[in-house]
């Protein structure tokens, strides 16, 4: 069994929030939304040439300093098998980061790319890969997929070491200890996640549970903290409940902005609202 090197990396320390320019005066980097939003009244032939004294910016993430050092889960820390719950049709393959062949990690993005895959609701591209060494989670994440309607519900098992890794672009990452060496905050669901870049080779994929089995075999594993059968299924419909809310929402919305674009639509709205309040009136 071979050793997992370890590495020494220089990275940017970035604020983990945004900050007023004002309160940081000697910081050389910042990081800043320069996105202008559309407006809906906002006309190409009406541009208007501002003044140097409008330009700049109020707020953004200083760097705080320019390098300091983090490591790659290396030597005895990285479990020897870890875990990835994958499923039919997922953006960009299964063992392939979102960011594939696009993205890079950078010594000076290097931690806002991290924060930016820590944050489940980010679809940016990145180059990270999440994995845990932790069975029950990894059960958590094909509950999570299944009360979505996701298919082909499946738990890859992966071996840490061989001779199909490169751990030169495929280094292995603990969560946790990013969190610590970057001093950014921490939370319960970065217990036991490992991060990969790039992709996971195919050679040390040793095996898959599928989800049709390992439904029907439930009551033996823990979904929840608890180790009970009716609070993974209630997890599980809440799970689903929260995702027909959100798909309810989304149709409410998108019929919202149909109506509104039919022209005399909200002018016949008012005509009727007029005449329902002339007719309670006169009752």
């Amino acid at each position: 069994m071979g050793e997992v090197p370890t590495e020494v990396a220089q990275v940017a320390k970035w604020d983990k929030d945004e900050e007023r320019q004002q309160n940081f005066p000697d910081a050389e980097v910042w990081m800043v939304d320069s996105v202008n939003e559309e407006h809906q009244y906002a006309k190409a032939e009406d541009l208007t040439v501002l003044p140097s004294t409008s330009s700049g910016f109020g707020k953004g993430r200083p760097v705080l300093k320019a390098a300091i050092p983090i490591s790659t889960a290396g030597g005895a820390e990285p479990p020897r098998v870890v875990l990835r719950t994958v499923y039919d049709g997922q953006a960009h393959g299964e063992i392939k980061a979102r960011g594939y062949g696009r993205c890079k990690t950078d010594p000076l993005y290097f931690q806002r790319m991290l924060q930016k895959h820590l944050t489940w609701i980010c679809k940016e591209r990145g180059p990270f890969i999440s994995v845990t060494s932790r069975y029950e989670k990894a059960i958590r994440m094909a509950a999570c997929f299944y009360a979505r309607g996701f298919t082909g519900i499946k738990i890859l098992v992966i071996l840490t070491d061989g001779p199909s890794w490169n751990h030169k672009d495929q280094r292995i990452w603990h969560v946790e200890s990013l969190v610590s060496e970057l001093e950014l905050r921490g939370h319960v669901y970065y217990e036991n996640e490992y991060l990969i870049e790039n992709e996971i080779p195919s050679g040390p994929i040793i095996g898959a549970f599928h989800w049709d089995s390992l439904f029907r075999r439930l009551r033996n594993f823990t979904v929840c903290e608890k180790n009970d059968y009716e609070a993974n299924l209630a997890y599980a419909r809440t799970e689903h409940a929260k995702t027909k809310r959100r798909q309810n929402n989304l149709r409410r919305k998108a019929k919202k902005q149909l109506l509104e674009g039919i022209p005399g639509l909200q002018d016949r709205k008012r005509a009727r609202n007029f005449t329902r309040t002339l007719n309670m009136r006169r009752k």
